[in-house]
């Protein structure tokens, strides 16, 4: 290979390479440009700026649904199977607790700190909290129950209710219908009521709405 050849290639790979580190320079100053965009600043005490993010268990959570309601905590871990981080991810959800009413007729609708949580209609009547406040938590339990009592209460008492313009309202045997004989169901939150932290992330018990 000649000498000026040698010379030409050499400069022709002097362009390249810094055609790349002028590419690569400005990659990198659009990402910090973005970057600084986006940054949001924040001082203590100052609200955070609303945000979704996707977890580990795949549904999607929006920080405004928690505001004023619960605690936020913020985990990242590389998945690297190592066990630690897993463990440590984990005893940060030990906050979550599991609501369980026990015995319910018919259904109760849940509410915790003015959140609703969701309308419980079959057993286990259960369902996760989320993370509670450290103190001052408020809890409602809406109970529906179905209208055999009220009925039962106005057939002893002989209050006229059924008022029918098309039908002979009768009885299985065709009699006329009475409940004043039905036995008294049970009605209402019967329980045991009881409050327990989540130590299994795969719980099948209902999840609050999100």
């Amino acid at each position: 290979m000649g000498r000026g050849l040698l010379i030409h290639l050499l400069k022709r790979l002097r362009v390249i390479a810094t055609t790349a580190v002028a590419a690569a320079a400005g990659l990198i100053n659009i990402a910090i440009h973005r970057a600084d965009h986006n940054r949001v600043v924040l001082a203590p005490g100052d609200d955070a700026p609303d945000f979704e993010l996707t977890a580990s268990d795949s549904r999607t959570y929006r920080l405004s649904a928690f505001r004023g309601h619960s605690a936020v905590v913020i985990a990242w871990f590389p998945k690297a199977f190592t066990g630690g981080c897993t463990a440590e991810c984990e005893s940060i959800g030990a906050s979550r607790h599991v609501l369980t009413l026990g015995r319910v007729a018919e259904s109760a609708r849940v509410k915790l700190n003015g959140r609703e949580l969701g309308v419980l209609f079959a057993s286990p009547f259960a369902i996760e909290t989320g993370p509670l406040r450290p103190k001052g938590n408020t809890l409602e339990v809406e109970v529906t129950n179905v209208s055999a009592n009220r009925i039962r209460d106005l057939d002893r008492r002989g209050v006229e209710w059924k008022i029918f313009r098309d039908i002979n309202f009768v009885g299985i045997d065709y009699k006329p219908f009475t409940a004043s004989q039905w036995p008294v169901r049970e009605s209402g939150l019967i329980g045991p009521v009881a409050l327990q932290p989540v130590t299994n992330r795969d719980s099948p018990i209902a999840r609050p709405i999100p």
